[in-house]
């Protein structure tokens, strides 16, 4: 069910309220919206915001791709505060998307221009590598399994990394995801390629399409009630649609 639009969508995360934030990079803004589409604030970033967690205390997060940094806003407050600085490469996009491990209190930063996935405190602090070499990552979230998984632009479009060990194992048939989340005991995928959102059991590695034809399928996001919110950046439809 598509509740509203909004152009150049690419991002969502869900509030504990059930209220969303939305990146439109291309505007260099984030729109807050209730479940029902209405719009309730507009924060501006002029850095590209990409991807966002929205925390239990009001704070937000936002990957900006252009400073390639994670930046923590106090909304409606435009001011933004540096979390962590990456490290560009030249002709390289940077940070795309982001993840939260609540029960750790970690955020999850796929380092998208070094092809690592790394974790730090959701107030700073000292980062960790937790994995190395796996191409342009773009999401992350804790696995049900206990694992990490990891949305990465490539043929292995889907990677479970160890958080123990750094081991990283792909899951084969998902290539060229933008995001995953975890909703019960399963992760949920956008598949650029595929134009699909998929639903992976990551114990047994097996996977079945949720939703077709998604023109580009990218942010996903985990709401009460069983539901997930959907983002076609190209036609900027901000949908809800049932998990399994």
């Amino acid at each position: 069910m598509k509740i509203t639009h909004i152009s150049g969508a690419d991002d969502i995360a869900a509030q504990s309220d059930g209220t969303l934030w939305v990146s439109e990079p291309a505007a260099g803004m984030v729109t807050h919206i209730s479940s029902a589409g209405e719009v309730l604030a507009r924060v501006v970033d002029p850095e590209t915001p990409e991807g966002v967690v929205a925390l239990d205390d009001g704070r937000l997060l936002v990957a900006e791709q252009t400073s390639d940094r994670i930046v923590v806003l106090h909304p409606p407050s435009p001011e933004r505060a540096t979390l962590i600085q990456l490290t560009p490469r030249p002709g390289v996009d940077g940070v795309d998307g982001l993840g939260f491990d609540p029960e750790n209190r970690l955020v999850l930063v796929p380092d998208s221009a070094q092809g690592r996935l790394l974790s730090i405190a959701v107030d700073g602090g000292r980062p960790s590598v937790v994995a190395s070499d796996l191409g342009r990552a773009v999401g992350a979230a804790v696995s049900p399994e206990g694992d990490i998984a990891v949305a990465v632009e490539a043929a292995s479009g889907l990677v479970l990394v160890n958080r123990n060990s750094g081991a990283a194992t792909a899951v084969t048939g998902i290539s060229q995801a933008d995001d995953v989340v975890a909703a019960g005991p399963l992760l949920y995928v956008s598949s650029l390629e595929a134009h699909e959102i998929l639903a992976v059991d990551p114990g047994s590695r097996r996977f079945q399409v949720l939703v077709t034809d998604v023109d580009m399928p990218q942010g996903l996001a985990s709401l009460p009630g069983d539901r997930l919110a959907v983002i076609d950046s190209t036609t900027g439809s901000v949908a809800l649609v049932p998990a399994c």
